[in-house]
């Protein structure tokens, strides 16, 4: 999937926009509508979205032949500061309240899709070298 990505970053770019979109959207909603809905789905939701913010934009950022330190972490940046601003936009939500539990867990989403981006990237360009 990655390498299909890589080939197409112009959908892995969109896929990223639609997916900050998404967490703007629903925080945005008022703690009511939102519903109290079991702990955990909110802790799940939290990782998988930013798990996957991080990781389409490091497929949209990231040279198909070599991984830069730099823009490696500039995207890490540009996803933390993301779920930072998530958290204060929800300041000004009615009923909701910055969570620390909530950044912590987008954070552990972007740490995980990182390594995760890593592990695969470094053994798709392992067998590019070894052909």
């Amino acid at each position: 999937m990655i390498r299909y990505l890589e080939k197409k970053r112009f959908f892995a770019l969109i896929l990223a926009v639609l997916i900050a979109i998404e967490i703007f959207w629903f925080s945005s909603l008022s703690g009511k509508s939102t519903g109290g809905g079991l702990p955990f789905m909110a802790i799940a939701y939290h990782f998988i979205v930013f798990f996957e913010l991080n990781f389409f934009l490091l497929i949209t950022f990231i040279s198909k032949n070599k991984i830069k330190k730099s823009t490696f972490f500039l995207v890490l940046v540009i996803t933390v500061i993301y779920a930072i601003l998530d958290e204060i936009h929800q300041l000004s939500t009615p009923f909701r309240s910055y969570s620390i539990t909530d950044f912590l867990t987008d954070f552990s989403g972007i740490t995980i899709s990182s390594l995760t981006y890593l592990i695969a990237k470094r053994k798709t360009l392992e067998q590019k070298k070894s052909k």
